[in-house]
């Protein structure tokens, strides 16, 4: 019962963590300025 216990807490704590990373790297992606269109192939 407590490894069940300690393995949903852990599962809870990696989803935790890739959420707050996944929210950071959005917001760092969104203070990026847009990369410039290719240019186009000749």
């Amino acid at each position: 019962m407590a490894d069940q216990m300690r393995m949903d807490f852990q599962r809870e704590r990696n989803e935790m963590v890739t959420t707050l990373w996944r929210q950071l790297r959005d917001e760092l992606l969104e203070e990026q300025p847009p990369p410039p269109p290719p240019a186009p192939a000749i």
